[in-house]
């Protein structure tokens, strides 16, 4: 008995190779990634809950009250007229707490490339101190109520006064 497999047969045999092969992928692969999509979903749905159970500061122990004061704040960005006098003032107090005798500039803003609209907001500031009073103010920037970014910073030495140091500091912020 000779058999012969004509076209038709040779295309019916690689559907059912390709049909058995694609079962054989949804229950080893496919099947358990939906699964765990699934209960990943779920997972954020709960976390979610928790998050918004935490964020109402009624709920709040005081021992969770605690752990929140020490965690900086960032206020919202206002609109530009508000928040570069704002921003300027709170930096000018960060520096004079520091000792540092600084000359802010408050140089233009510019409207962000980003799709969210807000502007940045530029605030130069120059001034004479000790290289460590340079240290603790960049340090100490956390405590801004604004989101202050430092763009750039030049530190020379003052060779009139040793141990005296010259510096350009220039920090942004965001606005509407």
């Amino acid at each position: 008995m000779d058999m012969k497999i004509t076209q038709r047969d040779k295309r019916t045999l690689t559907l059912a190779a390709i049909a058995a092969v694609a079962i054989v992928f949804w229950f080893l692969v496919a099947d358990g990634f939906f699964a765990d999509w699934k209960n990943i979903r779920n997972d954020i749905s709960v976390y979610r809950g928790k998050f918004d159970q935490i964020a109402s500061s009624e709920n709040l122990s005081s021992a969770d009250k605690g752990v929140f004061s020490i965690v900086p704040v960032f206020e919202s960005p206002g609109l530009e007229q508000m928040q570069g006098p704002a921003y300027m003032k709170k930096f000018n107090e960060q520096s004079k707490k520091l000792g540092i005798k600084a000359d802010l500039k408050y140089l233009k803003s510019l409207k962000s490339k980003s799709a969210s609209g807000y502007k940045t907001l530029r605030l130069q500031s120059q001034g004479r101190c000790k290289y460590t009073q340079v240290i603790d103010l960049l340090g100490k920037l956390y405590e801004n109520p604004f989101f202050v970014s430092v763009e750039q910073l030049t530190i020379t030495p003052n060779l009139k006064k040793p141990g005296e140091v010259e510096f350009t500091l220039v920090t942004s912020t965001f606005a509407k």
